[in-house]
């Protein structure tokens, strides 16, 4: 059920959901929405205090979550003026009837040619492929940039260099098998974080962990890894 609730920092609308849990708990989702989980006992005048005693905590989550959102700027319905994220760098979309699919870049636009605008699947389709293959090219190109100080290290170039989707992680590393794994959503981050993610994964060849020699290594090819590595956090 969703309610609203009036606070001193405005309206705040949250989603109540009943179940048998003890404390009264309180989670903004990744889309920004407020959920409040609590049993049958609690009644709404004590949830509505609750939430107005956190609405500073709760303001925040949602700024942060919309801007995540912002940040992310994928095609959602595919229209004409939508803004879409290339890289870091936010362009407006355009879509327009040609005699072959295809996507054209400029410094402000993206033009998805089709012969058949209307046809909402066929979008998606020619724009999810361009993506992917402008995102491959340049990952691979930055593994063929960094490799040679890694290969002076004694590392092996990999066996396979894999992309896919994945919900929690930017890329990933098998040090047994030599193979590589990176997100296709790193094509909506900055060219720096790409690279911080491919030394990164690179360094796993080296320290499979995530303990401080680990990040000497990230370090020594990468200064100011950091920066990037916290910059990556928002998308």
């Amino acid at each position: 059920m969703i309610y609203r609730v009036q606070t001193s920092s405005g309206t705040i609308e949250y989603e109540l959901v009943r179940k048998r849990v003890k404390n009264v708990n309180l989670r903004i989702r990744a889309d920004g929405s407020v959920v409040v989980s609590c049993n049958s006992h609690v009644n709404r005048a004590f949830i509505e205090d609750f939430i107005r005693e956190k609405q500073d905590f709760i303001i925040k989550g949602i700024k942060r979550s919309e801007q995540r959102i912002e940040k992310s700027a994928r095609p959602v319905l595919f229209r004409d003026g939508e803004k879409v994220n290339v890289f870091g760098m936010y362009k407006t979309l355009r879509i327009v009837k040609a005699p072959k699919n295809r996507v054209m870049i400029s410094s402000d636009e993206v033009t998805l040619e089709l012969k058949d605008p209307e046809d909402e699947d066929l979008k998606k389709r020619v724009y999810t492929k361009w993506k992917r293959e402008l995102l491959k090219r340049e990952v691979l190109d930055l593994c063929d940039e960094v490799y040679p100080g890694f290969a002076s290290l004694g590392v092996k170039f990999p066996s396979r260099i894999n992309f896919r989707t994945m919900r929690s992680r930017w890329g990933s590393c098998q040090p047994s098998t030599g193979v590589l794994c990176f997100n296709y959503n790193l094509f909506e981050t900055p060219p720096e974080c790409i690279r911080y993610v491919v030394i990164h994964e690179f360094s796993h060849f080296i320290e499979a962990n995530h303990s401080p020699r680990f990040y000497n290594v990230v370090k020594s090819f990468m200064p100011g890894y950091s920066k990037w590595r916290k910059l990556l956090n928002d998308y």
